[in-house]
């Protein structure tokens, strides 16, 4: 016997998430974001920019973050920002303080970031 499907989509509003509001502390993007020296890399960071010229640059943690993720799944610029945009855990382990509906950055700033970051410090 097959249980038979409700044909009707529920609401998105009534859609039951399984953390009941709060993160696991057991997952994997929790536990980095503990261990990373956030501090330090955002001074690093800070270095490949000018004071006083040009726009305001991308929060060191979400430019380093966003590239770490991308490492660390291998997905693309795109993919890399969309999975940001539905994971509150990769928008935890950016620095977010709640979830966000709209994009860190536009998928194309990630390369700028990486040639800025250089490899050296992306290896870090």
């Amino acid at each position: 016997m097959v249980p038979t499907d409700n044909p009707h989509q529920i609401d998105v509003y009534d859609f039951v998430l399984p953390f009941s509001g709060r993160l696991d502390p057991s997952i994997q993007w929790v536990q980095l974001a503990q261990r990373m020296p956030w501090e330090e890399l955002g001074t690093q960071y800070a270095q490949c920019f000018s004071a006083t010229q040009g726009r305001p640059a991308l929060a060191p943690r979400i430019a380093i973050g966003a590239v770490l993720i991308q490492q660390m799944k291998g997905v693309t610029d795109t993919e890399t920002v969309q999975e940001i945009r539905e994971n509150p855990y990769l928008q935890y382990f950016l620095g977010y303080p709640d979830y966000c509906y709209r994009q860190c950055c536009d998928p194309s700033l990630l390369v700028t970031i990486r040639r800025r970051l250089g490899p050296d410090l992306i290896a870090q």
